[in-house]
């Protein structure tokens, strides 16, 4: 196997870019595509706030509720019924009404935190993205002649 190509079949890369190395003294990173981390960025804004199943649950209640509610009335209207029956008809109103409030809090709670959660993680990225991301011809934050690496234009030959 002979490992001198004619020049016509070798391969040539040109590529002039400069890349930031990190000091190994200093920190590690990992290296992530513009892509990877777009993606990324993508789908954690477009995550559902989804909380629990607490909307079923609250749901029920309220409509337990709203059936005992609306039947409290008739029922204190009709004769021969055990006296006992009404204050149960508002028991069972109060005590459904205050645990479907309770639990609608508790939903909207949630929300807000997973919501809080999204929005400081987005807020993390664009910190860690200016970190690494610079506008064309704008001066680094850190001084990068000890940890750069230039590219060689003309690129290797194979």
């Amino acid at each position: 196997m002979s490992t001198n190509l004619p020049p016509e079949e070798s391969l040539n890369w040109k590529r002039a870019e400069t890349i930031d190395l990190p000091m190994p003294e200093n920190e590690g990173r990992l290296a992530i595509r513009h892509q990877d981390w777009r993606r990324l960025r993508i789908r954690i804004q477009r995550m559902e706030n989804r909380g629990s199943n607490l909307a079923v649950v609250y749901s029920i209640f309220l409509g337990v509720a709203g059936s005992a509610g609306l039947s409290i009335l008739p029922i204190s209207q009709t004769k021969d019924l055990p006296s006992w029956v009404t204050p149960l008809y508002v028991c069972v109103f109060v005590f459904s009404a205050l645990c479907g409030l309770v639990f609608v809090m508790v939903e909207r709670g949630l929300r807000k935190k997973a919501r809080t959660a999204q929005t400081d993680i987005i807020e993390e990225m664009s910190d860690i993205e200016g970190t690494f991301v610079r506008k064309k011809g704008a001066p680094s934050g850190v001084d990068t002649l000890s940890n750069t690496l230039t590219t060689n234009p003309e690129g290797p030959r194979l």
